[in-house]
């Protein structure tokens, strides 16, 4: 089954954010941050039913390499990004997002 992959503003927003905190750091590294997400947003469209659920329907794939995850939901053929959060701030965040 091929799925769709939507990602939501506010989820952009947060990868955005990373990666200019990622790259103010060290140069470089919020380029490859970006490449982490990229490769897990790969995995969630090939893979979607692969991650645990959180809450509800909700699930959180992990990044390699850095400490954050990326919640979703499928629906369908439709799987929906929510949010992209550092692994130590408050999880459910993304709660509103819903």
């Amino acid at each position: 089954m091929t799925y769709e992959l939507l990602v939501r503003p506010e989820a952009e927003s947060d990868m955005l954010a990373a990666h200019a905190w990622y790259e103010d750091r060290k140069p470089g590294l919020g380029a490859q941050f970006l490449q982490a997400v990229e490769s897990c947003l790969e995995t969630i469209r090939r893979y979607p039913l692969a991650y645990a659920k959180v809450e509800g329907e909700v699930r959180r794939a992990l990044l390699k390499r850095f400490p954050y995850g990326i919640f979703y939901i499928v629906d369908g053929e439709r799987i929906s990004i929510l949010a992209c959060l550092h692994a130590k701030r408050r999880l459910g965040l993304w709660r509103p997002r819903l």
